[in-house]
This record gives C-alpha cells, sequence and structure tokens, in this order.
C-alpha cells in the first residue's frame, strides 16, 4: 500500500479511499499531509465505526461520495 501513497502527490487536496476498512491505511496520508481532506467508504458497519473512531469521515457508499 506505501507505493500507492507515493504516487498522491504532496499538494493534493482531497482523497477518496473506497473500501477503507478499518481507516488504518488511511494514516500515513494523514501523517505526511495532515491538512489534506480524507474521505472513507466502508459497506461493512464494524468497520466503518472503527474508521470513524479512528477520526476519519466514512461514508457507507460511493454513491455517497460523490454526492458530496
Amino acid at each position: 500500500m506505501d507505493g500507492l501513497w507515493q504516487r498522491v502527490p504532496p499538494d493534493c487536496r482531497c482523497v477518496v479511499y473506497l473500501g477503507c476498512g478499518d481507516g488504518e491505511p488511511l494514516r500515513c496520508l494523514r501523517q505526511r499531509n495532515p491538512q489534506m481532506e480524507l474521505l472513507a467508504v466502508e459497506s461493512d458497519a464494524k468497520q466503518q465505526l472503527q474508521a470513524v473512531e479512528r477520526g476519519f469521515t466514512v461514508l457507507a457508499s460511493a454513491a455517497a461520495a460523490l454526492q458530496r
């Protein structure tokens, strides 16, 4: 996963991550750029809750992300 995040430009303002799981994969992006808006999409309710507890905004579907 680290290789994927290396491709995100440092000045990127927003990332939408589909299938974020518990939000752990977004942690490295937050560390690189604390000002970046990170929007997570996860359909599993338990993992949604875990990602929210980590401080991420989590939507239940990609359709909801597109409506934002």
